[in-house]
């Protein structure tokens, strides 16, 4: 592979790691401190790991160190049930047992160790976020520089196969018409959804996700006709699907769609997934590690758990000469708009879980009483919250903080109010969620703190404001630095993580 073309492609690809960050949706106040770690176990999985690097013996010698451990696990009366085998980047297997069976088959000769097998929360595209917005990929691009190694250096990434895990890729889209050349469904639709962890694959890897496809864009989609171009537009893919339409995977359905890449002959495995609160030697770090010694270039979201402080980034994206990527904000941002009552023009978010706003309506503005700009629990329930009525026919102005989204555009909801303004206690925008039981039924849509600020101020005069349908296209206030809910180091073996940061707010 020519270094020119090596080069773009983990240009391109450093933008798609970030790209996976904006699926992460701010649903509860900021904090400070470090959280309990966040992981989730499949219960009574595990993988064993056999002695023995696998790239390093030969496909016979790992086939008879299975034989050996299958015939000592029989030999010995243990329990258990074999999932899945790996020969290629990983010696072993993942079981199913009780802990104390596969306690028993760790003291067997020939076993190097057990891990729990985790449950891996898939990317999520938030719709609604995305209906509000016109993401700008041109200004992603010239922050990397992508622009001049496109128009200068005539680079297209023509030659490189980047495989993509995730959700598939939609194969109808005109801007991957004939370059995914691989892939392989390992799940099906419905795996990973109301405790359906029972994979019945489907003969292609199509997407039914969104995220996937939305990863393969930024990298090399090319549509001609929607006047969009990716950052390695001429790349052809594999496509690895990991994730049915909803819900979660696990790591070993991770460990087979990397060792299934690297048969393929993938350049470049990109994978906007992992497990937080990992080790280097975790299993799907590990086989990354290895890959990376095989030569495949293997870039992995360092994950969107930022929020829970230091040692949150996540496996395999801790793996040895791994690029581990975190997210920055975007220059700028597209905007849905209101109008002001005074004619300027405000720009938002639309939070997930409520009803879009409707073109033309006017709404009053109003607050609870006594609050300000720098209120910490405004619209909160303990002293915070809403007297009976006292919204009636309104909109509430509150601010963020102390509690969830959701508990403030409730509380809002219950005294009266037609719609909802969220404004941010901090520098930038935030992309709320007010999904829950029961659901919330007035528009919800989240501002800045300096447009907070303003409105704030206007309603002693009587605000309102107009939803008018329009967007607003304005310079990020926090452009090009670290996105809010990106994972960041060290490393559980004090090892500098992750290793670069790319655009990936509001991509």
């Amino acid at each position: 592979m020519k270094n020119t073309v090596k080069s773009l492609s983990l240009l391109s690809l450093a933008l798609v790691l970030g790209a996976c960050g904006n699926s992460s949706t701010v649903s509860t106040p900021a904090t400070s401190g470090v959280k309990a770690p966040q992981f989730t176990a499949m219960p009574g999985k595990w993988f064993v790991e056999l002695e023995g690097d696998p790239t390093a013996l030969s496909v016979q010698s790992v086939g008879a160190q299975q034989a050996v451990f299958r015939a000592q696990a029989a030999a010995s009366g243990i329990r258990y049930q074999e999932v899945m085998s790996f020969d290629t980047l990983f010696n072993g297997f993942s079981v199913q047992a009780d802990e104390a069976e596969v306690n028993r088959l760790s003291l067997l000769p020939g076993v190097r160790a057990v891990y729990p097998v985790e449950q891996v929360e898939r990317p999520v595209v938030q719709r609604d976020l995305l209906s509000s917005l016109n993401p700008d990929m041109m200004t992603a691009i010239s922050m990397t520089g992508a622009d001049i190694a496109q128009n200068e250096l005539g680079l297209t990434g023509k030659g490189v196969k980047v495989a993509v895990m995730d959700t598939g890729i939609d194969l109808e889209h005109p801007a991957f018409k004939n370059r995914v050349v691989a892939g392989y469904d390992f799940v099906g639709d419905e795996f990973g959804t109301g405790g359906n962890f029972t994979p019945k694959p489907d003969p292609i890897a199509d997407d039914c996700g969104g995220h996937g496809t939305h990863v393969a864009g930024i990298v090399g989609g090319a549509d001609a006709a929607a006047k969009f171009k990716g950052v390695a537009p001429d790349v052809t893919f594999g496509a690895y699907k990991v994730f049915g339409c909803d819900g979660s995977t696990s790591s070993d359905i991770m460990i087979a769609a990397m060792e299934r890449a690297y048969k393929d002959g993938m350049h470049i495995l990109n994978m906007s997934i992992g497990a937080s609160y990992q080790w280097p030697e975790y299993p799907s770090a590990k086989v990354a590690s290895r890959l990376v010694k095989q030569g495949m270039v293997v870039t992995v979201s360092a994950g969107n758990s930022g929020t829970n402080g230091q040692w949150a980034t996540g496996a395999p994206s801790l793996g040895e000469n791994v690029i581990a990527t975190a997210s920055v904000d975007n220059t700028r941002i597209d905007l849905s708009s209101f109008t002001l009552s005074d004619g300027s023009k405000v720009g938002f978010y639309a939070a997930t879980g409520s009803p879009a706003p409707t073109k033309g309506t006017t709404f009053q503005v109003a607050k609870k009483p006594g609050s300000t700009t720098t209120t910490t629990n405004d619209g909160c329930t303990a002293s915070g919250g809403f007297a009976a009525g006292s919204l009636t026919g309104k909109a509430a102005l509150i601010r963020r903080g102390s509690c969830t989204f959701y508990e403030k555009a409730k509380n809002a909801q219950d005294a009266g109010a037609t719609a909802v303004i969220l404004y941010n206690n901090a520098a930038g925008y935030i992309s709320p969620t007010v999904a829950g039981s029961p659901a919330i039924t007035i528009p919800v849509v989240s501002i800045s703190a300096a447009d907070g600020a303003k409105i704030d101020g206007l309603i002693a005069t009587g605000a309102s404001f107009t939803f008018d349908g329009g967007t607003l296209s304005i310079e990020n206030p926090t452009s090009s630095t670290l996105s809010s809910f990106t994972s960041y180091g060290m490393s559980p073996d004090l090892e500098l993580k992750p290793d670069l940061a790319a655009p990936g707010g509001a991509i």
